[in-house]
């Protein structure tokens, strides 16, 4: 089988005169442009096209694109700022649209499907032609349709030499992606995109089954600087019913720099029943995705026998980070791990098909295996970050697991940290303690936040830097959002006394660790004027009087970041101490200050401890 395909895929290519790039493709390998050959400039304006009313602008853009299709070298168009209402324009050969980067195009009022820009369908050949955002990226606007309802900004078929470069397409959730590459029929002959560049594409809110760039067929195609909000950013997807008449139907195929969140897959490769060719992925990006790329293997849903990609494509430099939005379809849910499906939303999104939940990992490869459908796919260098239950970068057919197969899902009802205040010096670290409850409960982690990064930071471990002088909230928060916990922090300017202590002693600088094991940890020796390398010295002892109203004595060290706390109480086994003093130190010399306080001591037990942070 490896061979009838290799062989398959060789004779297309060879045929069409396309490279097996050793090198890394440029876009001059797959578009000319010849923007710069054109006979003359226009503007929409000037063809009765208003950019600040709610008219309808395609027949001006159209009789634009005619008049320059019938010039020898064709012409550029220039499509200024403003709003234009458009529908079924109809690109030629020769003619180049740039639009404004403060354009909107806006699609016509209609029931029926709607496709803006058409690039030979179902018509004669076009070629040498491009639309493209003038220095950035021009906008076409979805954002106020119906969900599920059929939406198509750029239908890509039979034309030869193209772009679309530099579109922002925020959608509600219409059908169909953004921009399709597929078949068309003309004159009982079936044709496919050839030789082309998109790049530069910005898709948002996204059908799950749909998303950014969808191409069905097409040859010698780059893909460039995509990014999607929802569904999949470049779905190299062969499952139109209509695709049937063909054997093969995408060859040489290659992704650059993809990216995309919240959605289905950044990438997905699904052959169906077509014998493709040779697709190149490199670079992914997932955020939030329930894979970065996703691989299936071949089926009939389009043909009598499962399809391939050749055994020549690649995909590399895949990167996922985890996150809890995103579009899971019925049966996306099997990758979830155990501990994790409960996080799946019960609530369906506007496009009624999917539902929010967490990523599963960055790769789902269904194609590797032997027999029909299976195929090889070169995998290297796939990374992923936050998956704390996902061990496994890539899945296969064996890692789906129902949820009827997890044990039950225990909550948890909790959270605490210790401590819940701090006081640090610039850029001093203290390591937080979380705590969840039960002990028992199925997913204890908590993500980590501080409400002001320049005052202190924390990491995913709950480790806290110092950053500079002021407050800040270190907040620990359950992988549900259903409980928090919050520390305190206050950081104070450093005090060279500390500094010069643990130096003396050669410490760690760690306060809680205990360099001489006698009980009280370095920074209690320190505040009490201790030796932290003799366990025998522990410093000042506190005093006591022996009036009715006794007098408490002790000694704390000269450092403004040192709170002293004289707390009491007439039942040692309660446990119920009371705040009798409370002591904030107020010099920085790093000198041993006496402290007087007075307490009642009428009680017939009283028990005193003197607590120091």
């Amino acid at each position: 089988m490896t061979m009838n395909k290799t062989a398959a895929f060789c004779t297309i290519s060879l045929g069409l005169g396309f490279p097996a790039f050793a090198v890394e493709p440029v876009e001059i390998d797959f578009f000319t442009d010849t923007i710069g050959s054109v006979d003359t400039v226009v503007n929409i304006i000037d063809y009765g096209a208003n950019g600040s009313d709610t008219n309808e602008d395609s027949v001006a853009l159209q009789n634009a694109i005619d008049d320059m299709t019938a010039l020898s070298h064709g012409g550029k168009i220039i499509v200024p700022e403003g709003t234009f209402i458009l529908g079924r324009i109809t690109m030629r050969s020769n003619v180049h649209l740039v639009i404004s980067t403060n354009a909107v195009i806006k699609p016509i009022q209609t029931t029926a499907k709607v496709v803006i820009f058409e690039f030979g369908t179902n018509d004669p050949e076009i070629r040498n032609v491009s639309i493209r955002g003038d220095g950035g990226r021009f906008t076409v606007d979805f954002s106020d349709r119906t969900a599920d309802t059929s939406h198509t900004a750029f239908m890509v078929q039979n034309v030869t030499n193209f772009m679309i470069a530099g579109v922002d397409i925020p959608d509600n959730f219409t059908t169909h992606s953004a921009i399709r590459c597929n078949m068309a029929t003309y004159q009982g002959q079936y044709f496919t995109p050839r030789n082309g560049v998109i790049k530069n594409i910005n898709n948002t809110s996204a059908h799950v089954g749909y998303g950014t760039v969808q191409i069905g067929a097409g040859t010698h195609i780059l893909f460039k600087d995509l990014d999607g909000d929802g569904g999949v950013t470049l779905r190299a997807e062969s499952g139109a019913t209509g695709l049937g008449v063909l054997t093969g139907s995408m060859f040489d195929i290659y992704g650059r720099n993809i990216s995309g969140g919240g959605g289905n897959a950044v990438v997905m490769i699904s052959p169906h029943a077509m014998q493709n060719g040779h697709i190149d992925i490199d670079g992914v990006l997932g955020r939030s995705s329930v894979h970065a790329v996703r691989i299936d293997k071949g089926d009939t849903r389009n043909g009598t026998s499962p399809g391939w990609f050749a055994d020549t494509s690649i995909v590399k430099n895949v990167h996922a980070i985890y996150g809890v939005t995103a579009q899971l379809k019925a049966g996306h849910d099997q990758w979830v791990p155990c501990e994790l499906k409960y996080l799946i939303s019960s609530e369906k999104l506007p496009d009624g098909k999917a539902r929010l939940g967490p990523a599963a990992a960055a790769m789902r490869n269904l194609a590797e295996g032997t027999g029909e459908g299976y195929y090889n796919v070169t995998i290297t260098n796939v990374t992923q970050e936050g998956f704390v239950y996902q061990t496994k970068t890539v899945q296969h057919e064996a890692d789906s697991i129902s949820k009827n197969q997890c044990p039950a899902h225990i909550s948890v009802t909790g959270v605490s940290v210790d401590p819940t205040n701090a006081t640090l010096s610039v850029s001093e670290t203290m390591q937080l303690l979380k705590l969840a409850t039960p002990n028992n409960a199925t997913d204890p982690t908590v993500s980590w936040s501080s409400d002001n990064d320049s005052i202190a930071t924390v990491n995913s471990d709950g480790l806290i830097t110092a950053q500079s002088n002021g407050t800040a909230a270190i907040t620990a928060t359950t992988t549900d959002s259903s409980h928090i916990a919050v520390c305190a922090v206050t950081v104070v300017p450093a005090n060279p006394a500390w500094d010069a202590f643990v130096s003396s002693y050669g410490l760690s600088g760690v306060k809680t660790n205990h360099a001489d094991g006698d009980g009280l940890n370095d920074w209690g020796e320190y505040v009490f004027g201790g030796n932290p390398t003799n366990p025998s010295d522990t410093g000042i002892k506190p005093a006591f009087g022996d009036s009715a109203a006794s007098n408490v004595i002790f000694s704390l060290v000269g450092d403004n970041r040192v709170t002293a706390y004289v707390l009491t109480t007439t039942n040692l086994l309660a446990g119920n101490w009371e705040t009798s003093t409370t002591v904030n130190v107020s010099t920085t010399n790093g000198v041993l200050n006496s402290y007087t306080n007075s307490i009642d001591t009428t009680p017939p037990q009283l028990f005193i401890q003197l607590e120091a942070k």
